[in-house]
């Protein structure tokens, strides 16, 4: 079956864009939580698809997907199809192209996410999956969603990796970006036209709808910890202990800086009083001094 290039586009980009918002959301958690041997070299290798060309990221995978690497011996005795030169291979370059938008994106937002509702979850008696479920991943919804929205252009977009994995076979692999260089290069213009034009909406709808929401406070701390309190009633005391240990250094710089600006009243009370004093006691001084 012939699929038209647009359209395996949008199904390639798709799936791409699933799985990266899964695989993605996961790397930024153990980046975000855990500490192991080999995490600086992990991040790095989530960097390289940004920093490389693609066709050099493409002939990797290539190596490493290949009917005659491991992987890809392991694959094609488990599905009985090889992966590369397939539509599976160009979700694959699809899937590692789109990766590190999700992934960057999502681990900036979890280290934004405010440590006390961490703390206040805890006390309240939820686990870490409980916490990231009910109340970390609610926070950051938004930047979620701008990154997968950036995720799926980028999978949509593609072209370097996408011919090198998959391939450029008309009707089977060919994707739109594909399919446009090859009408540009048959003179076939108004065919590259209407493909370009169609990537341009899509373009110009998924940035508008981004937006700047890698930047955006998130509101929603209230409810998040609502959601949390309503499940465990039972230790509210321990989440009010928690902000009355919070509240309590901020009234403590707070009474600290009302007695130092309060100091210089008292101490005019004081030297009033004394003046009072001593003018009582010389005038009893005064009063006796006759009788003498």
């Amino acid at each position: 079956m012939r699929l038209h290039p647009l359209g395996l586009s949008f199904a390639v980009a798709m799936v791409a864009t699933l799985l990266s918002l899964f695989l993605g959301t996961v790397l930024a958690v153990l980046l975000w939580r855990r500490r192991f041997p080999g995490r600086e070299l992990l991040d790095a290798l989530l960097a390289l698809p940004l920093v490389l060309p693609p066709t050099v990221m493409g002939y990797y995978l290539l190596v490493f997907l290949g009917r005659h690497s491991p992987l890809g011996r392991v694959f094609e005795l488990l599905f009985g199809s090889p992966l590369t030169f397939t539509p599976t291979g160009a979700v694959v370059a699809a899937m590692v192209h789109a990766l590190p938008s999700i992934t960057k994106a999502t681990r900036a937002a979890l280290h934004s996410t405010d440590p006390q509702l961490l703390r206040a979850a805890a006390s309240l008696g939820a686990g870490e999956l409980r916490t990231l479920w009910t109340v970390v991943l609610p926070l950051c919804r938004r930047q979620l969603l701008a990154a997968t929205m950036l995720a799926f252009a980028r999978a949509l977009g593609d072209f370097g990796v996408t011919l090198m994995v998959a391939g450029d076979i008309p009707g089977y692999t060919q994707t739109a970006a594909l399919a446009i260089y090859d009408a540009v290069q048959s003179g076939q213009e108004h065919a590259a036209l209407g493909l370009i034009a169609d990537q341009s909406c899509v373009g110009a709808s998924r940035r508008g709808k981004t937006g700047t929401g890698l930047g955006r406070t998130v509101p929603g701390s209230k409810r998040a910890l609502t959601a949390v309190k309503s499940r465990s009633p039972a230790s509210t005391a321990s989440w009010s202990r928690i902000v009355a240990h919070d509240a309590g250094i901020t009234g403590c710089a707070s009474s600290a800086t009302t007695r130092t600006a309060s100091a210089p009243r008292c101490t005019t009370a004081s030297q009033a009083r004394a003046s009072r004093i001593r003018a009582s006691s010389t005038g009893r001084a005064s009063t006796c001094a006759p009788s003498r």
